[in-house]
């Protein structure tokens, strides 16, 4: 696979222009830092986005980023999955968190234990709506 480089000014204007890339996207993909990108954009004299104009899809457990885009994570839904099975079963949340902590399925920072919070908020999606999602 070869790699584009952030010097490349028809490639940067492909990429944060027409695909919306963000800087750390096209950093990742170009092996050099969001700095460095950004440094290239304004030298091109590309204009860089408000931070009003961000587009920013929110990332909430069951999904993961790939490629900049949100995309099931398999071992979290199956976490979810574990989670609405015991609430069906008259779980409380707190027996729940004892249940999935004891059975060591991992949250999102590896390492971390489940907290009542969190279990809510898994199977309460709509009850926490992400206040900092963006539109284009």
């Amino acid at each position: 696979m070869t790699v584009k480089s952030f010097r490349n000014e028809s490639f940067l204007r492909q990429k944060y222009l027409e695909e919306r890339a963000s800087l750390d996207e096209i950093a990742a993909q170009t092996l050099s830092s969001k700095k460095t990108v950004r440094r290239y954009l304004m030298q091109y004299q590309i204009p860089l986005r408000l931070p009003d104009q961000l587009i920013f899809e929110p990332e909430r457990f069951g999904t993961r980023r790939v490629n900049g885009a949100l995309v099931d994570s398999p071992a979290e839904l199956k976490a979810i999955e574990k989670m609405k099975l015991l609430r069906s079963q008259g779980r409380s949340y707190r027996k729940i968190v004892a249940v999935i902590n004891n059975l060591k399925i991992p949250c999102r920072k590896r390492g971390a234990k489940w907290h009542v919070k969190t279990v809510f908020k898994c199977l309460n999606p709509l009850e926490y709506p992400m206040v900092h999602q963006r539109t284009q």
